[in-house]
């Protein structure tokens, strides 16, 4: 089943989406047998599933027949720790030979033994702690043309032979094909709106096939909601024009190079649906650049086994404000602290107090940090006779009333710890209950875990009500420039600063850091809308958010080991290309005036540079 650049033409790709900018008339709609594609969407059943194409792993591409319940688990793991779980993939997958060959008395198929001795249950039972889905393999028989008689009993469904032959599993890291090659795989398979399951190994991928396949923007196109799959609409020999319809009139477009020399290759608008005398924006969402008004046609110069692909130009962030219910509770992000990050279960209602007055005689509590917070192992294992929970005699004998009234006597709130359930992803139903949710897996002190609770949670910022954990600073586990990167990005995400270091022994950096007044003041914004990643060149990203009468805050952030220099251009980050702005750095309490087009910083490695933009 491997697939090999002999099986999928060598190519150099150009996929663009289309975003309409401005007519001279209107855009025609295709209505005779020339159109380039039908708007078909994807007809479902109605069971609320398949709702987009499924996006996971399966075993199979990689592992053949050689998988146990070991492999499967380490495969949950990594789809997590890497982040790719974040952008969408939620399915792992088993393919064929994860049964005996006979079934039971009963006529039910039965796992290996050998290879999954703990059961099925078992695996799922992981699989879904994990926050994904766990798939299993069977087969409908012999039937041939599935799409001509599924569609009464699924919703979706293999088209081809095996992966050598047509779509199936993604390839992707499996070592047959370069880079480039992989890239142009990917990219068609996202244009045809196929399951995006990927197939080598997640445990030991490099980073430049976790760079490939965790792109937001082109997996934005595979998930659009419209639904409709992309397809050939032209061709001149070896050199192709595929396209799709996206929501909101805009178009996906690839160029296809499947020659074995480089060539350039023209999408004329009559090619790919819109009116001749549109004139359009044009987004590389492999590049991540626009390039705008762009008139009459698309022309690319596509080489030999490489690829460049592109979506709409679009706002970098949506006002989407923290929506929260009348309660009066809430109306900014959460400020204090919480036990858990340092003393874990190590607590004791000595150790509370002694926190309560660090808060205080720090100066803390003056900058907003007001809630005390009990994380878990405060109670007992047993309830009482009525049902309540009791704290442990043995770390808080005199009680939690008592605790309470001795950390409002220092005018700050007492926060204690208890657990919704096992029900995920709260940012789907916890509005209705709640003022914010967490939204990733558990924070740890490290470099590694700062960045991929950073992505987690920035799916959820249309959702404007983000916890993606609390803070690290002052622990030990990274540096002084770490920390500050991750307090910015919290900062900027809205997230409740809930400060996990002990304040009775913490250094002055430390306190410094987390008592800074203007960049506490972006958290606290009255607006209310969560910043997000707007752009990223590999491991160097912008990120952005609007504040209160019409400033924007930025975020220059380098993730990777070098000193690098970042640019943010004013359009990038929802402002006016042409706008003259004040910058406010507000980790160095340094301005500079009248500021033009684009903000431009050296950025140490793991470092940040934080700005409030003010349009003059």
């Amino acid at each position: 089943m491997a697939l090999s650049a002999a099986h999928l033409p060598t190519i150099c790709l150009f996929l663009i989406s289309l975003q309409i900018h401005a007519f001279v008339a209107s855009a025609r709609r295709a209505r005779d047998a020339h159109e380039p594609f039908r708007l078909k969407r994807r007809n479902l059943l109605n069971n609320g599933l398949g709702l987009t194409p499924q996006m996971g792993w399966n075993s199979w591409n990689h592992f053949y027949c050689k998988i146990n319940e070991d492999l499967i688990r380490q495969t949950a793991d990594a789809m997590v720790y890497t982040g790719l779980s974040a952008v969408g993939y939620q399915y792992i997958n088993l393919d064929d030979c994860w049964a005996e060959l006979n079934r039971d008395s009963q006529g039910n198929l039965v796992p290996k033994a050998s290879t999954f001795p703990s059961g099925i249950k078992a695996l799922a039972d992981y699989v879904h702690s994990k926050g994904l889905k766990l798939g299993i393999y069977s087969d409908a028989g012999g039937q041939e043309d599935p799409a001509t008689w599924a569609p009464a009993i699924g919703n979706s469904w293999r088209t081809t032979g095996d992966i050598r032959d047509n779509p199936d599993m993604l390839e992707v890291g499996n070592g047959g094909m370069t880079l480039e090659e992989y890239r142009s795989h990917f990219s068609i398979w996202a244009l045809m709106k196929a399951p995006l399951l990927i197939g080598c190994d997640l445990r030991s991928m490099s980073n430049e096939t976790l760079g490939l396949l965790n792109n937001k923007e082109v997996i934005a196109i595979n998930q659009d909601k419209l639904g409709v799959q992309g397809k050939k609409v032209k061709q001149y020999g070896d050199l192709e024009i595929w396209a799709g319809p996206l929501r909101r009139g805009r178009v996906a477009v690839v160029l296809w190079n499947r020659g074995a020399s480089q060539s350039s290759i023209t999408a004329k608008w009559e090619d790919i649906g819109l009116n001749l005398t549109a004139v359009v924006d044009v987004r590389d969402v492999w590049m991540h650049q626009t390039t705008s008004s762009v008139s009459g046609e698309l022309s690319a110069t596509v080489g030999s086994h490489a690829c460049k692909i592109a979506r709409d130009a679009h706002e970098p962030f949506h006002l989407k404000r923290r929506g929260l219910l009348t309660n009066g509770l809430g109306l900014t992000p959460q400020m204090g602290w919480n036990s858990w990050n340092h003393f874990y279960c190590g607590i004791n209602e000595d150790l509370i107090r002694q926190t309560a007055d660090a808060m205080v005689h720090t100066g803390l509590s003056e900058v907003g940090y007001k809630f005390i917070n009990l994380d878990d192992c405060w109670a007992e294992q047993q309830r009482d006779s009525q049902g309540n929970l009791v704290p442990k005699n043995s770390t808080f004998p005199s009680g939690i009333k008592a605790l309470a009234d001795y950390v409002h006597s220092k005018g700050l709130k007492l926060g204690i710890y208890s657990d919704a359930g096992g029900q995920e992803d709260p940012a789907t139903w916890a509005p209705a209950i709640g003022n914010s949710w967490r939204t990733t897996n558990d924070i740890t002190d490290s470099w590694s875990s700062i960045i991929t609770l950073a992505d987690q949670n920035d799916k959820w910022a249309a959702y404007a009500r983000p916890d993606p954990d609390m803070l690290e600073v002052g622990n030990g586990g990274m540096t002084l420039e770490e920390y500050r990167s991750h307090f910015s990005i919290w900062v900027l995400m809205k997230a409740p600063l809930l400060i996990g270091c002990d304040l009775r022994s913490m250094n002055n950096e430390t306190l410094k850091l987390l008592s800074n007044k203007e960049v506490i003041a972006i958290n606290q914004d009255k607006l209310g809308v969560q910043g997000k990643k707007v752009k990223t060149d590999n491991d160097l990203e912008l990120w952005a958010g609007p504040l209160s009468g019409g400033r924007v805050a930025v975020v220059l952030w380098n993730r990777s080991s070098f000193k690098s220099s970042i640019t943010a251009k004013l359009n990038d980050i929802g402002l006016k290309s042409d706008a003259v702005v004040d910058v406010r750095n507000v980790w160095e309490h340094t301005t500079r005036s009248s500021v033009r087009r684009k903000l431009t910083a050296t950025v140490d490695s793991h470092a940040c540079k934080m700005y409030v933009v003010i349009p003059q």
